[in-house]
């Protein structure tokens, strides 16, 4: 197994994107993804980018807000979230 990934697919001008950051910056979130030894990327949307819009359709999202989480074992599929809820999401 490796690493797990979470993407947070974002933009500064989607407010659901804004609220989604402020549920991934709170401390409970931010040390199970430490606890995990989880990379966390942002693929930033502010202005329009080919590579993750292909990506974004590849989850078949026709923009912002998404976030990916990638598990450790490749065999698992991503698990993913257009809006984050309240309470932190399960990620392992």
């Amino acid at each position: 197994a490796g690493r797990p990934v979470l993407v947070d697919f974002t933009a500064d001008w989607c407010v659901t994107c804004q609220a989604n950051r402020e549920i991934l910056e709170r401390a409970e979130v931010m040390q199970e993804l430490q606890s995990l030894n989880a990379l966390v990327l942002e693929a930033d949307f502010t202005k329009s980018n080919a590579v993750i819009a292909a990506k974004l359709a590849e989850f078949g999202q026709p923009g912002v807000p998404l976030v990916v989480f990638y598990p450790a074992d490749p065999a698992e599929p991503p698990k993913t979230y257009t809006v984050l809820p309240p309470k932190p999401p399960e990620l392992a």
